[in-house]
């Protein structure tokens, strides 16, 4: 069993250890990966953990990638010649060799706070009060991993869905479709407040009143969203997505 360790007075480094009979055993890059004594300040021994899903896990576990301070590659596990598993380094790379399985509560208490949240833009503001916000770019915005750290101060999408019919010119259904609702943005505030989707859902209903929650990827199918509404055009705003790990609290 491994259990992960903060290094102190690094917030985002960590040792992983083993407990032994003879004391914990801390996973070490040393030409190779070995488990040896643990040692205060050795980067070796110290890790970068970081939110990586090649493919998917199994339910309940979420993915992650370990990266060695002390040489910026990644923990391997490849295959031997003669069958059977090895743990090796190498360059990160995007293949699941690479991807290390997590609890989930694990992966929460790491990330929360800290994991990059998603963000879309204003797509479309009409003048009869009906936007056009989502996805914009690869660059701006992944619906898979977060594109923004929660350390960024910005709007939280709100959205109330009542199933109000769909004003003229705007899809119905697909992608990009009629929501059937209102949005709204909050403030500006750090993703690092977004500590759960419930949090960020209370944070909509003070502002705006019973009904309003933080708008999510599916709400109209997908990637973007129609609604009444009017929101700025010089920002970013956090919005949710339920079966990825691209929200500042997964």
């Amino acid at each position: 069993m491994w259990v992960i360790k903060p290094v102190a007075g690094y917030p985002e480094r960590y040792t992983i250890t083993t407990p032994t009979a003879d004391g914990d055993r801390c996973l070490t890059q040393q030409d190779g990966v070995v488990g040896s004594g643990c040692l205060v300040g050795v980067t070796s021994q110290q890790w970068e953990i970081t939110p990586f899903q090649a493919e998917p896990p199994l339910y309940g576990l979420l993915g992650v990638r370990l990266k060695n301070v002390s040489t910026s590659e990644c923990l391997d596990n490849s295959k031997k010649n003669f069958g059977g598993w090895k743990l090796v380094m190498r360059g990160c790379e995007y293949g699941s060799y690479q991807q290390w399985n997590i609890y989930s509560t694990a992966y929460q208490a790491l990330f929360a706070g800290r994991h990059a949240g998603m963000t879309w833009a204003n797509l479309e503001q009409r003048a009869d009060n009906v936007v056009h916000v989502g996805y914009d770019n690869s660059t701006s915005s992944n619906p898979y991993s977060g594109d923004t750290p929660s350390s960024a101060m910005l709007p939280l999408l709100c959205l109330k869905q009542d199933g109000r019919p769909a004003p003229a010119g705007v899809p119905t259904s697909g992608f990009h479709s009629w929501s059937g609702g209102e949005v709204k943005a909050t403030a500006p505030l750090p993703g690092s407040q977004l500590t759960s989707r419930a949090a960020a859902d209370q944070k909509c209903a003070a502002a705006f009143g019973t009904g309003f929650r933080m708008a999510e990827f599916h709400d109209a199918s997908g990637w973007g969203l129609w609604a009444n509404g009017t929101l700025p055009t010089n920002t970013r705003f956090w919005t949710a997505i339920n079966d990825q790990p691209a929200n500042p609290w997964s």
